[in-house]
């Protein structure tokens, strides 16, 4: 008996009162994502949280008016809403433990900051949480911020069930690659913590839902749906496209190799993903060195990019998209979910394997992708790149075991496959699939990998949750003292935010014109002296914007005391930057209240940007 897709999407919906916890898995392109879209038609009060702030825009371009967002980029023609007091919200996980923990991100800074209007902002909340276990994996920091990431999904698997419990909301996780040990340790905490009923609802190959049938022993409602029982014909046209047509290579070449390769073939949408910023501006400088690409338009985009830069390289890469014009684009983690845009090939780096299935999930992602290329003739392509460079970049970022695990598993995988030459004669393919488990699949890496998680991380974080909820002023007064209670209870090492430091790359003379990287603490403590310095004593300068309604806005730059500097660096719990910003803003007001009439400093609003760039950075590049 067949089911529809959209069946199982409003069911997750419609069954929240009998199971507040919900699990949904299901293949890359199936459309799990649009429950946002489901939520908001029927009136669920939702927050949809991503794992990278990237991913926010192609989401809100998608539901428009209907929603708005909270996330450190910029997004036109949709609202900004930075106490996140809208019906419906798109965040990531990082601004909405911020306004839960801490404050509201337009009142960090203040006077007073307001838990009251935090609370009211997440409380009756339906949370869509979209490849939660991305988080203990590589941002586009590279290997998350002071190896915080890790710190974070646990930190994530105790607030959703203390969100359950404490202000009456339901949870939805929407994966396609989630290891077991993760989907256990979430529900479990859930089940401990919420005292709520679960539900798992997993849609795949035999492959798949055996992997997952171990999810009974937690006591929660378990849902098979075998992929071939979908009844949905754009759903069956996708996988018999796939089945049909999908090519993968595992090669060593060059990625230039491939992608002149690709091109001569007619590909015209190419999309690679490194596993750090400096091999993805190496790769993307070669391209353009060797004139592999020309025809093509070719666009980087990573995490040490300006803001302002990788917002416009975003923007230009879905109008060229939408056009349909030929592309590359070169990126790292920042596309490996949540991006709803399907290409001719992906050529990936060596990855853990839930990443490279992800990945590998941004072609024929809807049916008109499968009428383009049957129109053009032409054959997906899912390139696994082993190249030494390609091989040291990944254990940098993910260390030598998952590496290891998945080089091999993918080896013996096409070891007993028959392979075949595309018409060129250069590229050695095989038929694997990596998006619904049908054997041959890489999905039978996954089941054989081992995650390492810790019950005992979560239920510290919970209960420090209840303890922080008893002490809870409605006005934080002096948030210095409140981030010294979170440091307290364990809290600080996880918030990302508090993390990261932005950078201030000016071009001209009084910085009026700028762009704002943010880099990790740890990154910035190896690289301060190369990038911040402008003589030989290192003095660093602080970037501020000043606003008043007499005069308008305009930048202050000032020598920063390099002791203060150096506490910021050595604090990595992110307490000490908050304190460096505070006292820098007092200075400011006090210089300004100096140079302008008594009682202008109370009225004059100062904004921390980030420390001044000297050199190191970049437009085209970013820091590398």
């Amino acid at each position: 008996m067949g089911v529809g897709r959209e069946h199982i999407l409003r069911s997750v919906i419609e069954e929240f009162p009998s199971y507040p916890v919900t699990v949904l898995i299901a293949p890359t392109g199936f459309g799990k994502t649009s429950l946002t879209t489901l939520m908001v038609e029927y009136g669920v009060r939702s927050l949809h949280l991503l794992p990278l702030r990237a991913l926010v825009s192609d989401v809100m371009t998608k539901l428009g008016d209907k929603a708005c967002y909270q996330a450190g980029v910029k997004i036109k023609s949709v609202v900004k809403d930075p106490y996140m007091l809208c019906y419906h919200m798109v965040a990531t996980y990082d601004s909405t433990l911020l306004e839960a923990l801490v404050a509201p991100v337009a009142d960090i800074g203040k006077h007073r900051s307001h838990w009251d209007i935090a609370s009211l902002a997440l409380y009756g909340r339906t949370l869509l949480m979209d490849e939660v276990h991305l988080l203990a994996k590589a941002d586009e920091s590279e290997g998350g911020v002071d190896g915080s990431s890790r710190g974070l999904l646990n930190l994530i698997s105790a607030f959703t069930p203390f969100m359950v419990k404490y202000y009456g909301s339901k949870v939805i996780y929407a994966t396609a690659s989630i290891p077991i040990e993760y989907v256990s340790l979430l529900l479990k905490v859930s089940r401990d913590f919420a005292h709520v009923q679960c539900r798992v609802i997993v849609v795949g190959s035999n492959v798949i839902l055996d992997y997952y049938d171990r999810l009974t022993e937690l006591n929660c409602h378990l849902v098979r749906i075998p992929i071939d029982q979908i009844e949905d014909e754009d759903v069956r046209g996708i996988r018999a496209a796939y089945k049909s047509r999908v090519l993968t290579t595992i090669t060593d070449r060059r990625v230039e190799d491939t992608v002149a390769s690709l091109i001569h073939e007619g590909y015209e949408r190419i999309l690679i993903v490194a596993n750090t910023v400096r091999r993805a501006v190496d790769i993307y400088k070669s391209l353009k060195e060797r004139s592999v690409a020309d025809g093509h338009k070719m666009i980087l985009i990573h995490g040490r990019l300006g803001s302002r830069a990788r917002e416009e390289r975003f923007e230009d890469f879905l109008n060229l998209y939408n056009a349909r014009r030929p592309l590359i684009l070169v990126s790292t983690q920042v596309v490996e979910a949540g991006l709803d845009k399907s290409f001719d090939a992906v050529i990936s780096d060596i990855a853990p394997i839930e990443s490279l299935i992800q990945r590998f999930g941004r072609i024929l992602r809807h049916m008109e992708d499968v009428e383009d290329v049957e129109r053009r003739d032409i054959n997906p392509m899912l390139v696994v790149s082993l190249s030494e460079d390609s091989i040291n970049a990944a254990k940098q970022v993910y260390g030598d075991d998952q590496i290891n695990h998945t080089m091999e598993g993918i080896k013996d995988l096409v070891k007993g496959l028959k392979w075949e030459r595309v018409r060129n004669g250069k590229i050695n393919v095989y038929k694997v699939d990596w998006r619904y488990g049908e054997a041959p699949t890489t999905y039978s890496i996954l089941t054989s990998s081992r995650v390492h998680v810790d019950y005992r991380d979560p239920k510290t974080y919970f209960n420090n949750l209840e303890g922080l909820l008893r002490n809870l002023p409605i006005f934080k007064k002096d948030l210095d003292e409140w981030l010294n209670t979170l440091r307290l209870y364990g809290f600080m090492g996880a918030l990302r935010p508090f993390k990261l430091i932005p950078l201030v790359a000016c071009e001209d003379e009084d910085c009026r014109e700028h762009d704002i990287v943010d880099v990790s603490i740890s990154f910035l403590e190896s690289r301060f002296k190369e990038l911040l310095c402008f003589d030989r004593d290192c003095k660093v300068q602080a970037v501020t914007r000043v606003c008043s309604n007499e005069r308008g806005c305009w930048v202050v730059v000032r020598d920063a005391k390099f002791s203060d500097f150096r506490k910021v660096l050595k604090d990595k719990s992110g307490v000490d930057l908050y304190s460096f910003i505070k006292n820098l803003r007092d200075d400011v007001r006090r210089e300004i209240s100096r140079k302008m009439r008594e009682g202008v400093a109370e009225r004059v609003n100062v904004i921390f940007l980030g420390f001044r760039v000297m050199r190191g950075y970049d437009r085209e590049y970013g820091i590398v």
